[in-house]
């Protein structure tokens, strides 16, 4: 976005992407991969369901690479609607204040990518959540939690 040589040639298209990004919020705050609010999870109970996982719904670590673009962008921080409505701090936290990584399929990668958006938004590193998930990687439980993870 702001790294290339000539950055006035691809404005137009960038503002149309964030726009898109933004467009793809799901109503509960997050983001998915392929869609917004595909939540129905009764879907999962069909017979053809693949192995119930049939549906896209919006997961921390999508939200946080979403996030992390918009914070990134300059056109984003002038209004942030998508930040405060994000659930990248509270819905789809573990009770032990990590993230889970869908994509990255474990607490590293999820815990990884959440912390870096939530630098990249600026949101302070007193903040509760950012301080609780701290705390819950270096803890010796989590540690070994994370250690069957590889």
């Amino acid at each position: 976005m702001h790294q290339a040589r000539d950055s006035d040639r691809y404005a137009e298209s960038v503002r149309r992407a964030l726009d898109w990004l933004v467009g793809m919020q799901s109503k509960d705050g997050g983001f998915a991969a392929f869609d917004a609010d595909n939540t129905s999870y009764y879907l999962n109970m069909i017979p053809f369901a693949d192995h119930g996982a049939l549906l896209d719904p919006p997961t921390s670590d999508v939200t946080a690479r979403v996030v992390t673009v918009l914070a990134a962008s300059a056109a984003a921080t002038t209004s942030r609607p998508w930040i405060g409505r994000s659930t990248i701090c509270a819905g789809s936290k573990e009770s032990d204040g990590s993230w889970f990584g869908r994509w990255g399929t474990n607490y590293i990668y999820g815990n990884l990518v959440v912390l870096t958006a939530l630098a990249q938004a600026h949101i302070p590193h007193d903040d509760p959540a950012v301080r609780r998930a701290a705390q819950c990687s270096s803890s010796s439980r989590t540690r070994r939690r994370l250690g069957r993870e590889q």
